[in-house]
């Protein structure tokens, strides 16, 4: 691991780590199967050097145990890098976030949701913060707003009277990946959430 964490994310391949450590690259795939189990290992790795201890106060209700559990993912996330795309929502992840994930669905449950109701809030909640992460470090390793690149770049290739209102955008936008973005994204979601809650407390 020692030897990984020293190679970029676009050169970290099984054979560069065995070059850095003197060893047949068959003697890597003794501990590492193939390259992107390589790459979540090191993903991880970085996450949890990364990582905040989330602390949740016990006095706190769902809606802000949700925004320290979301800001503490996706800080962690973002300071991965190009790594991050190695992380889902599988065993590792989920190991590494058990702490925070276990204090917000004790704050769902007290506030009425049901267990099949707030296993998929957290789902949901888990997959904001993973999107918001990559598109901030897409934008950051792109050195550009790749939304609005994208969209520039189509509709220069159309009749961009056509497109009114996104030609607006594409003169005027929004940062969307800013902070102000991620707070936007967790009220409309908190509020559905709320909505929904058949037992609001």
């Amino acid at each position: 691991m020692d030897a990984a964490r020293t190679l970029p994310p676009e050169r970290l391949t099984m054979q560069a780590v065995a070059n850095l450590l003197g060893v047949d690259r068959k003697a890597i795939h003794n501990h590492v199967p193939d390259r992107e189990a390589l790459a979540t290992l090191v993903a991880l790795d970085a996450l949890a050097a990364n990582s905040t201890d989330v602390q949740i106060p016990e006095d706190a209700d769902w809606q802000t145990a949700s925004r320290i559990y979301a800001y503490g993912l996706v800080d962690g996330v973002i300071a991965v890098g190009g790594l991050a795309r190695h992380l889902s929502q599988g065993s590792p992840l989920t190991a590494q976030t058990l702490d925070g994930t276990e204090a917000v669905l004790a704050r769902l449950i007290e506030a009425g949701f049901d267990q099949a109701t707030a296993q998929r809030y957290m789902a949901a909640l888990t997959n904001i913060c993973l999107a918001f992460a990559r598109d901030v470090i897409d934008a950051a390793q792109e050195g550009t707003a790749t939304r609005l690149h994208y969209l520039q770049a189509a509709l220069a290739e159309r009749d961009a009277d056509h497109f009114p209102h996104l030609s607006r955008i594409a003169r005027q936008p929004e940062d969307t990946y800013d902070r102000q973005q991620l707070e936007f994204t967790l009220d409309i979601f908190l509020a559905g959430a709320a909505a929904a809650d058949p037992d609001p407390r």
